[in-house]
This record gives structure tokens, sequence and C-alpha cells, in this order.
């Protein structure tokens, strides 16, 4: 099984994902493989914090997100890709997250979900641990970066990373037992999401990428 989609239905996950900002890396692998996550949240900020055994470096800036948009009705579930769907579900998880905090929901912006994807492509097969995800790009970028590069205008952002984790249920939980990734979820000044999903070439395991805006 292919780790990525073609282009047709990798916009179709952009549409279903949307955009985000802020980062925070999170890694959370299967039984054996030891799990880090990190997230993005002040920028010029470089802090290691444990939390619930996940490791967790936070960095960045943060923006609003806004609620998942639902998959085309007409479309057969055959024809949507595993990461399509989990990257759908991973932000219907975070906005259940945010309503059992009171916290409203975010919305899905493509653009969010392509800058996601710059990251995801880039960062896939690097070796899932503590000492290689990042929030940098192999081309120096940061969060914030590759959002601008989508043409939004953003007032905050925010970046969650995480590779390791099985299904959407287990790279939001992950996330959510960490403070900084979670402070990320439930920051009430974001207003918009974008997700993309792909897995390594070498390993099979999945890189997620959860992208938190504001726009102005």
């Amino acid at each position: 099984m292919t780790h990525r989609t073609d282009s047709s239905s990798k916009m179709m996950r952009r549409l279903v994902a949307g955009v985000s900002v802020v980062g925070a890396l999170g890694v959370l692998a299967p039984v054996g493989v030891s799990t880090v996550s990190a997230a993005d949240t002040e920028p010029g900020v470089s802090q290691l914090l444990k939390s619930g055994g996940l490791q967790t470096a936070r960095r960045g800036v943060q923006v609003p997100i806004a609620p998942a948009p639902e998959l085309t009705p007409t479309a057969p579930l055959s024809s949507v890709s595993i990461e399509d769907r989990f990257a759908a579900q991973v932000i219907e998880l975070t906005n259940v997250e945010r309503a059992a905090a009171g916290v409203a929901p975010l919305g899905a912006l493509p653009k969010l979900a392509e800058a996601a994807s710059f990251h995801v492509e880039d960062q896939r097969n690097n070796l899932c641990s503590a000492a290689t995800l990042s929030h940098v790009g192999s081309d120096g970028s940061r969060g914030v970066d590759r959002i601008l590069r989508t043409g939004l205008n953003i007032s905050r952002w925010a970046e969650n990373v995480a590779c390791g984790h099985p299904t959407p249920e287990a790279v939001v939980k992950g996330w959510m037992n960490s403070p900084g990734h979670r402070a990320n979820v439930l920051d009430a000044r974001l207003t918009h999401i974008g997700v993309d999903v792909a897995r390594s070439d070498s390993t099979g395991l999945f890189y997620w990428v959860q992208n938190f805006a504001t726009l102005r």
C-alpha cells in the first residue's frame, strides 16, 4: 500500500483537513518504540518538558482554528485514502476536545492543510525519534514560514507535530497528555485548523502535522 495518494486525492484531503499555523511536535510509537512529542507555541522559546511519558519541546506562536467539514457524502469510502480519513478524524477529535473544554470549534482551512503537507512531505522519512522530530524543515523553515507560503494573512499561529502514533485517537490523546500540545489544541484565540498525515517509506509509521491559525 502506498503511503500517499495521487494529486487529486491529495487535494481532496487538503480541502477536508484545512490549514494550520502554530506548531507542536509529537511522536507516539507502537509498542516497543519510544514516543516523542514537541509543541511550537511561543517564538524564540525552547524548553524541554516531560509529561505522561512524552518528551515535549515547545517553541513557536499560536493561532485560532475552525471546525472540520464532513467528507463529501457522494465520495465512496473506498476512494478516500486512510491518510485522508485520518486527517479528517484528527480535526473532528480536536474539536471534540475543545467542546469538552468549552472552547469554540476550529474551522478547517485548506491552505493550513497545505502548509502542514509541506512539513509532512519534508519530514516523514526521517527517523521517528526525539532527536530528529522537529518543527524546523530541512530548508530552515518554521511553521509560520510554511503557513505564509500559502498566501494566508494571519495574526496568530501554532503547530503540533508527531510521529509513530498508529491512529487519530492515539495522536490526539498524546497531544492532550502533553502540556504544550494541549495548550495549542485548546487555545481559544485560534480559529482555524489544517492537518496532513503520511507514512514513512521505510517504516510505515505515520507522521502527523496539525496547524492552527487566526486570520487577519
